[in-house]
């Protein structure tokens, strides 16, 4: 229901530019809502396709057009000029021409992009990947493989600067933090779904390198409230830094990425509210809830450690604080079903937003399938071999 098609258009006009396109966040307060971009798109494919790996079937509630539809939206939005590298394969933020980008953003439309080939099988998505990938490292990142937080597509060049914490920030400056190297999953997908280790080694390792020596300069003290830009380590919402911390243990077996990672998710009982189950930042409490999940499997794959009875409280308390913050006391499709999100330990309940809605869709796919759901996630991924 929240998604612009001909059977449930917005605004009742049909044959829109629009279509396929996901609603990012709902005031039902004001009746008033805002469109979706580039990663909003791919969060919901992810959630739809992991809705279908929890057992729906894909053609329930018609998923698998709604899949197709938001598929096509958001391949629209990348950039597809072969004559100006230094944009091609990106992807534009929210609509298609709009040649504005965060590279971040864009990141989880290359993740997109493998979680389409994974459900369609259609190679066309790999070489779609490949772009994004090409782009996102050689044009969409600094010379030392860092993403840039905004880029100009139009004039292909970076137009922030990432820089170190104690330094004040303005608004073309943003601080160097963790949640940038969660992009490095779209590298990881990509070696896996094209069996190309060189995503892996080249592209994908050489950033989750430099994250581990961010883990190294901040360790943890205290939590340091603020949203990405802001901080240099993330409290709640890291953007899939630790899981992409895990897939490198995954794809090298080295301990000291699995180490790093179990350490900083150790420290989450620090500073969520063991009481309600939610956690800081925005979406944070199921971006956590996902990491949890992801440490135990591959706990028990690779048989590291007996399964954590703490990790499994913490998530039975994520599950249940989740089931409050689902909105089902309005007569409203734009509401119903939803989760109420873009709020500190959701406490608020103005808006329903995408982004609490689709890591939630998907972490209760990921707690309720009899298989395991692959995105966002280091298992279910054909590695290739170094």
């Amino acid at each position: 229901m929240n998604q612009n098609t001909d059977k449930q258009p917005w605004g009742g006009m049909k044959n829109s530019s629009d279509q396929g396109r996901f609603v990012y966040e709902y005031y039902p307060a004001k009746d008033q809502g805002r469109a979706a971009g580039v990663w909003a798109q791919a969060l919901g494919i992810m959630a739809l396709g992991a809705a279908n790996l929890g057992g729906k079937d894909l053609n329930w509630w018609e998923r698998d057009d709604s899949i197709k539809l938001a598929a096509k939206y958001m391949c629209r939005l990348q950039v597809n000029r072969p004559d100006k590298p230094a944009s091609h394969g990106g992807f534009c933020e929210h609509t298609p021409g709009d040649m504005h980008s965060y590279p971040r953003d864009a990141a989880t439309g290359g993740i997109g992009l493998a979680v389409l080939h994974h459900i369609t099988k259609e190679d066309k998505f790999i070489d779609m990947a490949k772009d994004f990938c090409h782009w996102y490292r050689d044009y969409g990142s600094a010379k030392d493989g860092w993403p840039h937080i905004t880029y100009d597509l139009e004039k292909g060049e970076g137009i922030n600067a990432n820089i170190e914490p104690g330094l004040e920030s303005n608004d073309t400056s943003f601080i160097r933090g963790d949640w940038q190297a969660g992009g490095g999953l779209a590298y990881y997908y990509l070696g896996c779904i094209s069996g190309e280790r060189k995503y892996i080694d080249d592209y994908f390792l050489p950033l989750i390198d430099q994250l581990v020596i961010l883990f190294e300069k901040f360790p943890y003290t205290e939590p340091d409230y603020g949203f990405h830009g802001s901080v240099p380590v993330s409290f709640g919402n890291d953007d899939f830094a630790l899981v992409a911390l895990l897939c490198a243990y995954v794809c090298t077996k080295d301990k000291k990425y699995y180490e790093i990672a179990k350490g900083r998710i150790d420290d989450f009982e620090k500073y969520w509210d063991e009481e309600s189950g939610s956690f800081p930042s925005f979406g944070g409490t199921f971006t956590s809830g996902i990491t949890l999940k992801v440490i135990m499997d591959i706990e028990e794959k690779f048989e590291l450690c007996a399964p954590s009875e703490k990790y499994e409280d913490m998530i039975k308390r994520i599950a249940e604080h989740g089931l409050g913050i689902q909105a089902f006391d309005y007569n409203n499709v734009r509401v119903h079903g939803g989760f109420w999100g873009q709020t500190e330990y959701g406490v608020s309940k103005d808006r329903i937003h995408h982004r609490s809605t689709g890591y939630a869709s998907i972490f209760y796919s990921m707690l309720g399938s009899k298989e395991l759901i692959p995105y966002y996630h280091a298992l279910g991924w054909d590695v290739p071999e170094k």
